[in-house]
């Protein structure tokens, strides 16, 4: 058999995170050459990607193989997570736990009969898969509130009694129901039923907040007011 390898380009990823979801995918380039260091050219050739747990001989957590042609310089393209699976789910893949491991297989003739290429640490390139994982970090879920991977639910609040809707009656200085109730109180004294006029303010009259003109505040305020004399020296008659 033909002796062949790949010379690796380079691990690209999309660095788009998307709030809703983050794109499934790495981006995987190589050069496939002869043992003698000529490239494939414009050739149909086979990949067989394993991503090992923890270590290079490690579990495998995800299989896929890729059917591809080479370009004029023997360049070709995968999408790791978007080949024909093997084995695995490479959504369910846990990034945040552990190494994990990129073992790379190939054939020249397009077919099965793959040649091991050899098997690397993937250090940097899940990093977006990484943080689509809050970083390995847990939640629990608190009353009202449901966690399912990557996504937090409000389910409401299982205490019905203690929410305010359109038909909650008000209490305190208000009286009626929300959203829209009346203000019958100030600091707990009533407000009397009559209705203001232009020019006057509420004023207390001992029993009720009551309208008064501003003539009328006005001769409260003075009248109200306690006059005490300045003490005088006092003469004693004789």
């Amino acid at each position: 058999m033909k002796k062949v390898f790949l010379s690796l380009l380079s691990f690209l990823l999309c660095s788009t995170l998307l709030i809703a979801q983050v794109p499934q995918k790495i981006n995987y380039q190589a050069v496939a050459r002869t043992s003698s260091g000529a490239t494939l050219n414009n050739t149909a050739v086979s990949v067989r990607l394993t991503i090992r747990n923890l270590s290079s001989s490690g579990a495998i957590l995800y299989r896929e193989t890729h059917n591809v042609s080479t370009n004029a310089f023997g360049l070709f393209s995968v999408a790791i997570g978007g080949g024909t699976v093997v084995t695995g789910s490479f959504g369910s893949i846990a990034w945040s736990t552990g190494d994990k491991y990129l073992q790379v297989e190939y054939d020249p003739s397009g077919g099965t009969a793959f040649l091991d290429m050899g098997t690397s640490q993937m250090l940097s390139v899940p990093f977006a898969m990484y943080a689509a994982s809050a970083g390995g970090s847990s939640f629990t879920s608190g009353t009202g509130i449901n966690i399912a991977g990557n996504v937090i639910t409000n389910t409401g609040d299982t205490d019905a009694a203690n929410d305010i809707t359109n038909t909650t009656s008000a209490g305190g200085d208000l009286n009626g129901t929300y959203p829209n109730p009346n203000v019958v109180k100030i600091q707990g004294r009533n407000i009397s039923s009559t209705s203001p006029t232009t020019g006057q303010a509420l004023a207390w009259d001992g029993s009720n907040w009551s309208p008064r003109s501003d003539s009328a505040l006005a001769a409260t305020l003075i009248w109200s007011v306690e006059y005490v004399p300045t003490a005088t020296s006092l003469s004693r008659c004789r």
